[in-house]
């Protein structure tokens, strides 16, 4: 089968979410809550780090072509990178959404709050745009 004519853009029939894992089998879990406590020992200088996962999980509005609903999903908290010598970490939520094959069945992806502006623009079926640097710039020939 050609991938690239039957499928593409999306995944390959045959993907497997382990492609993307490289954490030892005793270091994965199913998802990640948030709240959880991580506690880090002899990863770093001070020898002991601890945090918690952030608990608040990231809005995510969809909508598709010819849709005039949003539609609220919210994503799973799959991915936890740590980064102990930096003392940092990155947390990485995931979403799946089913389309037929055309990506651009797709029209609109917003993460978080949807503002009030663009819900009236919504509305009267008129493009948002959240500053005037984001209008697009007609070019005009003389």
């Amino acid at each position: 089968a050609n991938y690239i004519v039957e499928r593409f853009p999306a995944l390959p029939s045959d993907y497997q979410d382990e492609f993307l894992q490289i954490a030892p089998g005793d270091q994965q879990v199913e998802y990640l809550v948030g709240g959880e406590l991580i506690e880090l020992f002899n990863l770093s200088p001070q020898s002991y780090l601890a945090f918690s996962v952030p608990s608040s999980t990231p809005v995510i509005w969809l909508c598709r072509s010819g849709e005039k609903t949003l539609h609220p999903l919210l994503p799973n908290l799959d991915t936890l990178y740590i980064e102990p010598d930096r003392k940092q970490f990155q947390v990485i939520w995931r979403l799946r959404v089913p389309f037929n094959k055309n990506v651009h069945e797709i029209e609109e992806v917003i993460v978080g709050k949807k503002s009030k502006a663009w819900t009236i623009a919504r509305q009267k079926n008129k493009r948002y745009y959240p500053s005037l640097s984001d209008i697009p710039k007609k070019r005009h020939r003389l």
